[in-house]
């Protein structure tokens, strides 16, 4: 038996011996194997930090997977992340761009030394012409939309969420810069306390200007 299905069996015990110590009603072996297997396909899961956890941390995970997983899409539902799923290593902008591209959500990129009525994409969810773009840019400035329904323009309109500027600083976790949402008229931290929650990554916040 590999690592993979040693550590998955290790999590099963585990999670039983727990249940029993607390008089709960665990749920079958077979099925919590499954449900471990698809949570870890969409959301790669850090096992070796699982196992070495606390039981408090560790039941949350396992709760937490078993309450949210949809097992029609073998996918974690209500933007529900582990504690312990493993952290993305690539450049945090890069990151961003995949997380809101799975949203549902639509990308522009300007360049900040040019009119910023001018897009070099807009509107966009094709992740290669988003990156290409970026890289082609001298200050590229992201900015995330939300489709919607709108009366006054009588059809489909495209909400501004968020936007951030990348930037180079030669560190994965450095690539985000200005980060500013607004909706509905008022700034809000949505997407920064959802990305963050997912992902770990820092974003450096300034409401300084409305997007």
């Amino acid at each position: 038996m590999n690592k993979y299905f040693q550590d998955i069996r290790k999590v099963c015990e585990r999670y039983e011996a727990l249940c029993f110590k607390h008089k709960i009603e665990p749920c079958r072996r077979t099925n919590l194997t499954m449900d471990i297997e698809f949570a870890d396909q969409d959301i790669p899961l850090d096992f070796d930090g699982l196992l070495a956890t606390d039981d408090g941390n560790f039941l949350h995970d396992i709760t937490g997977i078993i309450s949210n997983l949809n097992r029609d899409t073998k996918k974690l539902d209500h933007c529900w992340v582990p504690r312990h799923a493993k952290r993305e290593k690539q450049s945090i902008h890069i990151t961003a761009i995949d997380w809101a591209i799975g949203q549902g959500y639509f990308i522009g990129v300007q360049d900040y030394s040019s009119e910023l009525d001018e897009w070099d994409v807009r509107f966009s969810r094709d992740k290669a012409a988003i990156i290409e773009a970026i890289e082609a840019t001298e200050l590229p400035n992201v900015v995330i939309f939300k489709k919607v329904i709108s009366a006054v323009h009588a059809g489909e309109a495209y909400k501004r969420l968020a936007t951030f500027s990348v930037i180079d600083e030669g560190h994965p976790d450095e690539t985000i810069n200005d980060y500013q949402a607004k909706m509905g008229g008022e700034f809000d931290t949505w997407f920064e306390e959802e990305f963050n929650r997912r992902y770990g990554a820092p974003v450096t916040i300034d409401v300084g200007g409305a997007a």
